[in-house]
């Protein structure tokens, strides 16, 4: 709406030019005389405003600061706009009760005085540094003696009085201004008028600045908030089981998804590092394949880890197990493979039906055991079985070797998060002799480490999401299993430590995975007694809940292998958070924290005939799928697409 004008009349012939919006609800004007106090009659102070009950913008005003030399003058002028305020609202909730709509007018104040008193405009100084006909911020609002023109000998009267009386006459004084300018004290006139009635006769009294919604011309895009579903009813689907024939050569090691490519490592019979050829006719090829859109394409089985053995004038092609396979997290396109034949692959993937080997490097003094990358980037840990850790960056130029332990295999590597994503924390421990070693190391400076934990063997290791917290679980050589937090500003001594309750189970004692929850208030304990403990990370010695597994099947206790191999867990805004764990009873359960303590009978979401070794958790917004359990000997998945559950068999 274009400015239109607002003309003050004065002795001083005072045109303003300002800009107002109009309300949708509005009101009829209203003419009102407000006689002053003054003894002369014939020239007495008039007051003339036009004004509907609901004004819809700032209006310009115009008040008079006289000359007299005492505080009479401006006690009239306070109990002149007191009683024109009343006589004002009185009118406002007679037309409010009438509910009838009339075209506003703008607000205008004419005061003449017989005296020709020195008259100045209040409020309509245009320099107070916002744009005109806009409602500036609280910063910018002013008070009455920086905004508007007042004379001196008014200042003087006015400083001169009390303090509450000086408060009272100053507010009066500034309840002319405009009202996005200053907010007038409350009149007791104005309380008493309005007790009694009800909320809305009460705003519509108070006349309220009208809220006018300017459309921008800007094109504004839609915000979409994607919910997505909880995980125990995108798993607990029914499906039908589908054989896809001969899948993997033995149980399976590790699982990773990213998008529509699944990875899937497992081990191969005689497949260690050992090339003796007596049991060399149970050795298949399938421990390192990969799925698109789980389906097998021509070429799943990579073949890249096997090697050809010459057996008194026979050549076998002997296939390693693989112990690891890991995406690289800034390439999606690309994983990496080690296996027991010492070699590292890097693999490209650009066209997902047909990976190809990108670049491969050989360890001839130790075997790699495990993989991590950096989560901020493509710098890979790869631990070894003689104590090392090695640093790689896509497998190219010179890489950084770590010493994690002496001479004993390292168990778990694990990087620093946040402010501590530099940092890599590793464990080393000997099963024989329940010795070890634990550093933290800093990749960028340091190369020796940081010792802490002491000389016992050392079990598993996990940072909370916020990098503040390690969790550290570590075995002595009386089978005395410990689990403490350090802070990793400081890993002189642990903050909280706690001996974990016995193992009750025929297995041999071992903590298999610690994890900390997305909020770092829960830390999960895998144990191989079949259950997990989970503890209050912020009190350690209370612990929360048992989860447990049912016995193990017969299957697994002739391989010698129990407990829980792998837990995670899941986030979700409206079902709250979930531990997803999987063990020697062939299944995986969705345990829920809301209802732990409770009934625990309908948690299975997978379940197999063999022991379940692991499992992988996709993102459907990704194209990955919501679960893959790989077990003794096989892994099974349920189609994203169709809802139906695949079983891909070992051969």
């Amino acid at each position: 709406m274009s400015p239109e004008p607002i003309v003050i009349p004065s002795d001083d012939e005072i045109e303003c030019v300002g800009q107002y919006r109009r309300a949708p609800v509005q009101h009829p004007p209203a003419v009102v005389d407000l006689t002053g106090d003054d003894d002369d009659d014939d020239n007495s102070n008039m007051v003339q405003l036009r004004t509907g009950p609901t004004v819809a913008g700032p209006s310009r005003q115009r008040s008079t600061s006289g000359r007299s030399p005492g505080r009479d003058r401006v006690s009239t002028l306070s109990r002149t706009v007191e009683n024109g305020r009343r006589i004002v609202t009185e009118k406002a909730l007679q037309a409010a009760s009438r509910g009838r709509s009339q075209p506003v007018q703008v607000e205008s104040i004419e005061i003449s005085d017989d005296e020709e008193e020195d008259f100045h405009g209040l409020g309509l100084d245009q320099t107070f540094g916002w744009k005109q006909g806009t409602r500036p911020t609280s910063r910018e609002t002013r008070d009455l003696e920086d905004s508007a023109d007042v004379s001196e000998s008014t200042r003087k009267i006015v400083q001169a009085l009390p303090v509450t009386q000086r408060r009272k006459e100053k507010a009066a004084l500034t309840s002319i201004l405009p009202r996005y300018c200053s907010a007038p004290a409350e009149s007791d006139e104005l309380a008493r008028s309005l007790k009694g009635l009800g909320i809305w006769a009460k705003l519509a009294a108070l006349q309220p600045m009208s809220s006018t919604v300017v459309p921008s011309t800007a094109h504004r895009k839609s915000r979409i908030w994607r919910i997505q579903p909880n995980a125990a009813e995108t798993m607990l689907r029914r499906t039908r089981r589908e054989s896809l024939g001969r899948f993997s050569s033995g149980s399976v090691n590790a699982i990773v998804q990213s998008g529509p490519l699944t990875v899937v490592a497992s081990c191969a019979a005689a497949g260690d590092a050992n090339d003796d050829p007596e049991n060399m006719a149970y050795n298949l090829e399938g421990s390192l394949k990969i799925l698109c859109n789980g389906q097998e394409p021509e070429g799943s089985v990579l073949n890249e880890h096997k090697k050809v053995l010459d057996l008194g004038g026979t050549s076998l092609t002997k296939t390693y197990t693989v112990n690891d396979v890991q995406f690289d997290p800034a390439d999606s396109t690309r994983f990496v493979s080690c296996a027991k034949d010492g070699r590292l692959v890097l693999w490209n993937c650009d066209v997902p039906e047909k990976p190809v080997k990108h670049r491969a490097m050989h360890y001839r003094d130790s075997l790699p055991e495990g993989l991590q990358y950096k989560p901020s980037g493509s710098l890979l840990a790869v631990w070894t079985d003689d104590g090392m850790c090695i640093l790689h960056n896509n497998l190219e130029g010179h890489a950084l070797k770590l010493r994690a332990g002496k001479k004993v295999p390292v168990q778990s590597v694990v990087w620093g998060r946040g402010a501590f994503s530099n940092k890599l924390y590793t464990t080393a421990g000997s099963d024989e002799t329940s010795t070890g070693q634990h550093k933290c190391f800093d990749v960028t400076t340091d190369h020796k480490g940081l010792l802490f934990g002491g000389d016992v063997a050392g079990e598993c290791l996990d940072v909370d999401p916020t990098g503040t917290w390690l969790a550290h679980a570590t075995c002595s050589e009386h089978t005395t299993f410990k689990l403490a937090l350090y802070d990793t500003n400081n890993l002189r001594r642990p903050a909280r430590e706690l001996c974990l309750s016995e193992f009750d189970s025929e297995s041999k004692p071992r903590i298999q995975q610690v994890l900390f929850s997305p909020d770092s208030v829960h830390l999960a304990v895998a144990r191989s007694d079949n259950v997990t403990h989970v503890y209050d990370a912020r009190f350690l010695s209370r612990r929360l809940y048992d989860l447990p597994h049912g016995a193990a099947v017969e299957a697994t206790k002739a391989d010698g292998e129990g407990g829980i191999y792998k837990v995670e867990w899941l986030e979700n805004g409206v079902h709250g958070l979930s531990l997803v764990s999987c063990g020697a009873d062939g299944c995986v359960r969705l345990w829920d924290m809301k209802r732990a303590g409770g009934d625990f009978g309908d948690t299975i979401i997978a379940s197999s005939t063999s022991y379940a070794g692991w499992f992988s958790l996709g993102d459907v917004y990704k194209g990955e799928t919501p679960l893959i359990l790989g077990d003794g000997g096989e892994a099974s998945l349920p189609d994203a697409g169709t809802g139906r559950k695949l079983n891909m068999k070992a051969r």
